[in-house]
């Protein structure tokens, strides 16, 4: 059972955890993190931190968001499955994660929509596109480059 999160009434540093389809929100204070729903986790990655303390800025600084132009999309026949369990920051602009090279990146609404629905089973591209296409103004176009970014960063992986 989840209850709504009041968003406009951060305080602190705050991560958001996910390992399959269930997420959490743990403020850096805590370390057992709250059950959210994925709808909390929207809003979150859509409108980042209300009131970022410094810490949180500092953490991310440099999150780079998606950029189509620097993201050749995959194969819609690629089977794919997620890395494991996710840790994001709530940045001021979004989700921040950090890749094995260092590398801050934005993640927003959509990204979580794909990882959402890559779920914990390995699946086809075209399968997570199409879960994803009706909730989001994306094209298909974009979520394979949006899927091949998480792939180079990481939160996802070819099977």
């Amino acid at each position: 059972m989840t209850s709504p999160l009041a968003v406009d009434q951060l305080k602190g540093t705050v991560f958001v955890v996910c390992e399959g389809t269930r997420w959490g929100f743990m403020p850096l204070s805590r370390d057992i993190p709250s059950v959210i729903g994925l709808a909390d986790v929207l809003t979150l990655a859509g409108r980042g931190h209300p009131d970022p303390p410094e810490k949180t800025l500092a953490l991310a600084d440099g999150a780079s968001p998606y950029a189509a132009e620097q993201w050749p999309e995959i194969s819609r026949s690629s089977y794919l499955q997620l890395t494991g369990p996710l840790v994001a920051l709530v940045g001021p602009g979004g989700l921040v994660i950090e890749s094995w090279d260092g590398e801050r990146h934005q993640l927003d609404e959509v990204d979580v929509r794909l990882l959402e629905a890559l779920g914990q089973a390995v699946t086809q591209a075209s399968e997570v596109t199409s879960r994803v296409k009706a909730a989001t103004a994306a094209g298909e176009a974009e979520l394979l480059g949006r899927l091949a970014r998480l792939c180079k960063i990481g939160r996802v992986e070819l099977k």
